[in-house]
């Protein structure tokens, strides 16, 4: 998980940043591609009223379809 990303989750449920729990996130996450991260976190703030565990985020990536790069995601 990216920085970015954790921001945007932490803005969304008015958290505050937390370095540990970036940093515990960021090692669970590792072994996903990004972009299934990031559709993950989106899913997550449109349906979810609460910051996620990290369970939910790995279920949702587990359950949103797999998909194609687009040309500016293969770019980075």
């Amino acid at each position: 998980m990216n920085k970015k990303l954790y921001k945007m989750l932490c803005a969304n449920y008015n958290k505050t940043l937390d370095k540990d729990l970036y940093e515990m996130y960021e090692e669970a996450l590792k072994d996903y591609q990004d972009h299934y991260i990031e559709d993950a976190i989106k899913y997550i703030i449109e349906n979810d009223k609460y910051m996620p565990t990290l369970a939910r985020i790995k279920e949702v990536v587990k359950d949103l379809p797999s998909r194609e790069l687009t040309e500016d995601e293969k770019r980075f």
